[in-house]
């Protein structure tokens, strides 16, 4: 409820004006100052080292992610210290295909057509790399079956070259649907095998 304005002159309060009480008999509810919370303690380096079994329990944590057990995961390390390389093999209906890990070379060749066509959306970025490791990771399509000169010390660069162009062209005659099916499969074996070599693994794991 308003109350009308007092006119010129008059001095007088309203009508229904009480007397005040005493600053120190008031009965308003007095408010109190929130409480501030306390500064969290700062972690010393000692706090955030992980024990070997905590790293050992996330190493086991991220196998079982990637849907790998133990003796699989033996398995691969064992093929990528021996051959240098872990193969797969998968079907998409009748058609079989063969995939593999890929060699340091592989990702060097990528960065340098990366640098070379200098893409400016994130988009482009992505399908190079993943036209370039699908490519690099192509082993046998249905009756297709690829070389891999990188796997005898005596080839040449060009050999190895020439073999990879081969492989990314024909990857560039699939359909778009087809080749995205292959970079799912190469990027799932990048998973396991980051899950293998993680941080955590036993020396005789």
């Amino acid at each position: 409820m308003t109350t009308d304005a007092p006119m010129i002159g008059q001095f007088s309060g309203p009508q229904d004006n009480a007397p005040r009480l005493p600053t120190l008999k008031r009965t308003e509810p007095v408010e109190t100052p929130p409480d501030v919370p306390a500064e969290p303690e700062k972690k010393t380096e000692a706090d955030t080292t992980k024990t070997p079994e905590e790293v050992h329990a996330e190493f086991l944590s991220g196998l079982k992610r990637a849907a790998i057990d133990v003796v699989k995961a033996r398995e691969i390390m064992d093929q990528i210290l021996e051959k240098s390389h872990y193969t797969e093999i998968h079907n998409l209906r009748k058609t079989e295909i063969v995939i593999r890990s890929r060699n340091y070379r592989d990702t060097l060749r990528t960065q340098r057509f990366l640098e070379a066509e200098s893409p400016t959306y994130a988009v482009n970025v992505d399908e190079i790399i993943m036209r370039y490791n699908v490519a690099a990771s192509l082993v046998r399509f249905g009756q297709r079956i690829f070389d891999h000169p990188e796997d005898d010390d005596k080839s040449s660069n060009t050999e190895i070259e020439k073999a990879f162009d081969a492989r990314l062209r024909f990857t560039e005659t699939l359909p778009s649907v087809v080749v995205g099916k292959l970079g799912t499969l190469v990027y799932n074996l990048d998973i396991k095998l980051q899950a293998v070599f993680a941080e955590g693994a036993p020396e005789d794991f």
